[in-house]
């Protein structure tokens, strides 16, 4: 038995367990019945969805930010270089119309949306870390008990807040 995704839309996720058939120009076939109601179209007993190349992982950050650019660049080269299906969105775009953010509130941490799953803060960053086989000792490392804690102390409460200060700064200063 092979577990596929289905993309109902974003960032909604179906999960399907059946058996793969076959393969054929990015289409799937299914036989049996999918574990939760089909979105694809159905004929008989074979359901026929088609899979997307669409990220299972996406990044919403501040690429005006010095720190947060810097940061997340070396993060979107790694999975680049790698073929890694992770999606960096630049708030400052229209992608963060996707996210359902404001500005505002996207400025204020990192973002990370996996599997249909928002995460922010710490949580986002451990989210991320684990999707990039490099970083996933630090990952294991910052997950756990205590370090977790601690680290999401001062992300919270010094770090965030720090970065995001300097933003509002920086806006002030463009604008005038």
């Amino acid at each position: 038995m092979a577990q596929a995704r289905l993309r109902t839309g974003n960032p909604a996720v179906a999960r399907l367990t059946c058996q793969t058939i076959g393969i054929c120009a990015g289409l799937q076939i299914f036989f049996s019945r999918p574990a939760k109601p089909c979105s694809g179209t159905c004929v008989g007993s074979a359901y026929f969805i088609a899979m997307s190349n669409e990220p299972e992982t996406a990044v919403l950050y501040n690429a005006n930010c010095p720190v947060c650019s810097f940061e997340i660049s070396q993060y979107a080269r790694y999975a680049d270089a790698h073929d890694l299906l992770i999606r960096f969105d630049d708030l400052n775009s229209d992608a963060r119309e996707q996210w359902g953010l404001d500005a505002d509130t996207a400025a204020r941490r990192l973002y990370v949306l996996h599997e249909g799953q928002l995460t922010s803060g710490i949580p986002a960053f451990l989210v991320l870390w684990a999707q990039m086989p490099k970083y996933r000792w630090l990952a294991r490392f910052v997950g756990l008990p205590g370090v977790r804690q601690i680290a999401s102390a001062l992300y919270d409460h010094l770090l965030a807040p720090l970065i995001y200060r300097w933003h509002l700064i920086r806006l002030r200063k463009s604008t005038a």
